[in-house]
């Protein structure tokens, strides 16, 4: 198995048979791993999780674009100053 992307010491995302991404944990499994490498997986106590519900991330995407989520941060953050400024 090759890894795509470390993510910490316990966690690297590969890609399974399909081409599909998969997140592999366990611990120190990706200890002084970087991309690309091959990690052996034999004797490891490892988990795999992977998306089985492909139209899960249609369905992210699509609110995505439906909502501008920085949008939204800034005006709650705005919010936020305006209460701030209010107490004090």
């Amino acid at each position: 198995m090759y890894i795509e992307k470390v993510l910490n010491n316990n966690a690297f995302i590969s890609l399974d048979e399909n081409g599909e991404e998969i997140i592999v944990m366990g611990k120190g499994i990706a200890f002084g791993k970087k991309g690309q490498q091959e990690v052996n997986l034999t004797n490891k106590n490892y988990k795999v999780f992977s998306c089985k519900d492909k139209s899960i991330n249609h369905k992210l995407i699509k609110l995505y674009s439906i909502f501008n989520f920085s949008n939204i941060l800034i005006s709650l953050l705005e919010q936020v100053n305006i209460i701030t400024c209010l107490l004090l």
